[in-house]
């Protein structure tokens, strides 16, 4: 996946971050259970207290898939294809070490983080899942989906109105990155969503075939 982010083991932290990285974040006050190597003897003599590094991994951005489960957006044998495809994005995205989240616009969610824990309950989600009709399709994008910085966005969808599909233009601002797959459309053939990786394909062997011709390092 694009994540819009440079994995950089020196890269941006946060106090959130988990502890026992490379990555140096602050100095902090010694707590029991603390490694005597990381005591900055300097700054501990001019303070008076014992003082430590607080080392932490580094941020990674995390990649949010969202599969549109409202069966109006689909042609018969579509929806199967969109599964595939999101199955796709979630594990390799697992299997890079990204956290994942899998957000369905009818409200099912499940997650992975960074060592994978959680990717089978994703890959399980998806081997339930079914359209409906009563499912508000991408409109949900707008108000259904968390809002914090160092996120990438993928939509899979199938072939919605345009009124659908400018939703996920109005959200584009709030991610890193945006992509969005169209399922049972006209092979290769995109819209036009400035500033959002669009895929629009026939099938997801279609897409396999556009996805690393696009987006795998060569």
């Amino acid at each position: 996946m694009p994540t819009g982010h440079a994995r950089d083991d020196e890269g941006p932290t946060s106090a959130a971050a988990p502890q026992g990285g490379v990555a140096f974040h602050s100095l902090r006050e010694y707590v029991p259970g603390d490694d005597p190597r990381s005591i900055h003897w300097r700054s501990s003599a001019r303070t008076g207290r014992i003082m430590v590094r607080h080392n932490v991994v580094t941020n990674q951005p995390v990649v949010m898939v969202v599969l549109d489960t409202c069966q109006a957006s689909y042609q018969p044998d579509s929806f199967e294809d969109a599964v595939r495809v999101v199955a796709s994005l979630v594990n390799t995205s697992s299997v890079a070490h990204f956290p994942v989240e899998l957000h369905t616009t009818g409200g099912l969610t499940a997650a992975a983080d960074a060592s994978g824990a959680g990717r089978v309950s994703m890959l399980d989600l998806l081997a339930e899942v079914q359209p409906a009709t009563d499912d508000p399709g991408l409109a949900v994008l707008r108000t259904g989906l968390p809002h914090r910085k160092g996120v990438t966005l993928a939509v899979v969808t199938g072939q919605p109105d345009s009124s659908q599909l400018r939703a996920v233009s109005t959200v584009r601002a709030r991610f890193e990155m945006a992509t969005l797959v169209q399922l049972g459309g006209a092979s290769a053939r995109a819209g036009d969503f400035p500033g959002i990786l669009t895929l629009n394909v026939a099938t997801s062997a279609d897409f396999e075939r556009e996805w690393n011709r696009r987006v795998r390092p060569r």
